[in-house]
């Protein structure tokens, strides 16, 4: 448990995996990697195997702020859930100790390489004047391509950011992504309306409002209500992604309402109402 340093990648932004955590719990690539950050940084400090006792679903979903979260990484197979335990996968390889002692040596490898590395000299039997006078400009532009290609191979690549940066510096960095992933969110109010790309969601959905025409603006109507009294904020597709999932619960409802009685009309047996579909927040 070293407390001091983890291992982030500098590309983990484009990640598909990433991706589909964002899929999955319908948030940004910054709110994202910051609750990767502090659950990495949580287990580094707590755990040299990657098991943590006493750590459940529910609080990674807390502790992270983001609903899902813990469901999401389940899903993609980097934690597993245990008994009163979450289990980090593969942590030992990536941020365990040993893990750390390879990192630290590759970079320490790659600045003796760089330092050492010496530019192999042509063997030629004129003298380097001779040489020049004798070049063709044809013969200048290959060789110069050739002195690029060996600068370019004795270059080594540029370490990730948990290689380099202290613990203080990647919590700047995550806070400052922490507040961009929230820019432009609001809270909702009783005259919110929907933009253009709502007629998009719910065309992506199947869904035809045609079909019940006053349906849409029932819904909503109690999507404003029941969201004005939350104090949850979302950035304006978020609301409406969360308004296209509303509606296409009420139609449900409905069709399933609608279903039922006609089946008791025609004398046939009609199965007990279903239960209300959980409301999307």
């Amino acid at each position: 448990m070293a407390g001091d340093w983890i291992k982030m990648r500098s590309n983990l932004w484009d990640d598909p995996r990433i991706a589909r955590l964002c899929d999955l719990t319908n948030q940004g690539e910054a709110t994202i990697i910051g609750g990767l950050y502090w659950l990495w940084m949580s287990a580094d400090q707590h755990t040299e195997t990657g098991l943590m006792p006493g750590l459940s679903i529910r609080q990674i979903n807390r502790k992270a702020g983001i609903d899902g979260f813990g469901e999401a990484l389940v899903a993609i197979g980097w934690i597993s859930e245990s008994e009163d335990a979450i289990h980090i996968t593969n942590f030992e390889e990536h941020n365990g100790q040993s893990a750390k002692r390879r990192a630290t040596d590759a970079k320490r490898k790659a600045r003796s390489r760089s330092s050492s590395a010496v530019c192999p000299n042509d063997v030629r039997d004129m003298s380097a004047t001779e040489a020049d006078k004798t070049r063709t400009p044809i013969g200048r532009s290959v060789e110069l391509e050739k002195e690029k290609e060996k600068e370019k191979e004795n270059t080594p690549c540029s370490p990730p950011l948990g290689d380099h940066a202290t613990p203080e510096q990647i919590d700047q960095i995550f806070t400052r992504a922490y507040s961009d992933s929230f820019a432009g969110a609001f809270a909702m109010t009783f005259d919110w309306e929907p933009g253009r790309s709502l007629d998009a969601r719910l065309a992506q959905m199947g869904i035809n409002l045609a079909v019940h025409p006053t349906l849409y603006a029932d819904a909503l109507a109690a999507f404003r209500n029941h969201h004005e009294a939350t104090s949850k904020v979302k950035r304006q597709a978020q609301w409406e992604s969360a308004l296209a999932s509303w509606i296409q619960r009420d139609i449900r409802k409905l069709e399933s309402s609608q279903g039922s009685t006609a089946r008791a009309s025609n004398g046939e047996w009609s199965p007990p109402p279903l239960a209300d579909f959980p409301e999307e927040d």
